[in-house]
């Protein structure tokens, strides 16, 4: 889907990428890795989007992971069993995890650590970004080398919230646009600090609640 507008009937019309467009009476979308971003309040009065963001409230954090395939580090055999060994460095949380028992696969470094302030929830981040360099320091910081001719592979999610208040507060706001627009349901992850399990209960029973509204049985 490219866009979508509200219609005078308060439905729905998509407009895809190959040119259609099909009317529906309700949206469901999956805003897991592409919320809103900064700067955006589509839910508030706006009748037409460029993409699957309507109505998402954009996450107050967000987390950094990070991957890149490393050469051996002398003491990866001495792993505990669950296969990986942690430490910090600068901002990040440096994770090791050792060569599979078959070889196909090598060793990999992992770094995680909130990302920038402002940074959206997406599904990769482009590796020429600046970023890359910090991530390379921080590496060479902990006495990693990368494997040859390795690349890293970047992700941003929404953070888990920290507090209760930083949950009730995106609860909220996710209820107040869900309110505005009610042919519109927008799920995922990113609304839930990256929480699966939250995320399907929530898409789950608000599911449920379109149904019945959209069958007469419900206001």
């Amino acid at each position: 889907m490219t866009e979508a507008s509200r219609t005078e009937s308060g439905g729905w019309t998509a407009a895809l990428a190959d040119g259609r467009a099909l009317g529906s009476a309700a949206l469901i979308l999956d805003a897991g890795s592409t919320p809103a971003r900064p700067g955006t309040d589509p839910g508030a009065g706006a009748e037409t989007t460029s993409g699957a963001g309507l109505a998402t409230p954009l996450p107050e954090r967000t987390r950094l992971h990070a991957e890149i395939d490393i050469q051996e580090v002398p003491g990866l055999e001495e792993l505990d069993a669950a296969g990986s060994a942690v430490r910090t460095v600068g901002r990040f949380s440096l994770v090791i995890h050792p060569a599979d028992a078959e070889g196909s696969l090598l060793p990999r470094a992992e770094l995680r650590g909130l990302a920038e302030a402002g940074g959206r929830p997406s599904a990769a981040v482009d590796p020429a970004a600046p970023l890359v360099d910090e991530l390379s320091a921080a590496l060479a910081e902990a006495g990693v080398d990368p494997a040859e001719d390795a690349g890293w592979r970047i992700r941003v999610a929404a953070a888990p919230f920290a507090t209760t208040a930083e949950r009730d507060r995106s609860r909220a706001a996710l209820s107040e646009r869900r309110a505005h627009l009610p042919e519109l349901l927008v799920v995922g992850r990113a609304l839930h600090g990256d929480d699966i399990s939250a995320a399907v209960s929530d898409a789950q029973q608000e599911a449920i609640v379109l149904r019945r509204r959209l069958l007469g049985i419900a206001d």
